[in-house]
């Protein structure tokens, strides 16, 4: 079972892109697949800010008068689409050291 929210979805895509886009288009570089993390991983981290960024909504409780903060959350198995950059640079880091 793969588990999303909001544009999570596109974090996979963007990695399985970038990973067929230096397999075409750069297969005779060494570490072209570390190359293609590194892409995948910036890619995905300013995809990341841009969609989970956006504006959120204070509401207060009028009983209790507490306050909750309604933000946007797109997420890849539980994690924001931020920190799957992190995910893919140790990708990168163990090929390139392989």
């Amino acid at each position: 079972m793969i588990v999303w929210s909001g544009f999570g979805f596109l974090t996979p895509i963007i990695c399985v892109l970038c990973i067929l886009l230096g397999n075409s288009v750069i297969p005779g570089i060494p570490y072209h697949l570390s190359i293609a993390f590194i892409l995948a991983a910036v890619i995905n981290w300013f995809a990341g800010k841009k969609v989970n960024g956006g504006r959120s909504r204070v509401l207060k409780d009028e009983q209790t008068g507490e306050v909750f903060e309604l933000k946007h959350r797109s997420t890849f198995f539980w994690l924001a689409m931020e920190w799957w950059s992190v995910a893919l640079i140790v990708f990168a880091a163990i090929e390139f050291f392989h």
